[in-house]
């Protein structure tokens, strides 16, 4: 299985896991992550280390179990300017774009970094770029 196809079932694994709009939520936080101001996976990863969430990253990334976050941690990490734009671009409230990233962002991650490494950026955008048109967004 391809690293599409592992991002694809992640993706569709955690919307058929419920929650508000998961695939809208995909779409919002692929155009936030991919936006200058995040600078894509790596910026965003970036943004979780600066706040001490390193060992959580590790484990989205490593291989292994990914451990869990909460809406506390990720609020800090991305903090609310990013938070409002997530769920404002998916259409939802921020407290359900919160709850949705806790269960989709570790997954994501995960796949993203098979063999516990990020691919180089272009087949990274790449890959993002074919979940957005999945997804219709």
């Amino acid at each position: 299985m391809g690293l599409f196809d592992q991002l694809k079932d992640a993706a569709l694994g955690a919307a058929a896991g419920g929650g508000v709009g998961q695939g809208k939520l995909f779409g919002a936080l692929l155009a936030v992550v991919n936006s200058p101001q995040v600078g894509g996976v790596p910026g965003l990863l970036k943004m979780f280390e600066q706040k001490g969430l390193g060992n959580l990253v590790q484990s989205w990334v490593g291989a292994g179990k990914n451990l869990p976050i909460s809406a506390e941690q990720l609020t800090s990490a991305l903090g609310d300017p990013l938070v409002q734009q997530i769920a404002q671009k998916a259409g939802v409230q921020p407290q359900d774009a919160i709850a949705g990233l806790t269960k989709l962002l570790p997954d994501v991650v995960d796949k993203l970094s098979p063999g516990g490494n990020l691919p180089n950026p272009q087949e990274l955008l790449k890959n993002l770029d074919a979940m957005k048109d999945l997804f219709g967004k």
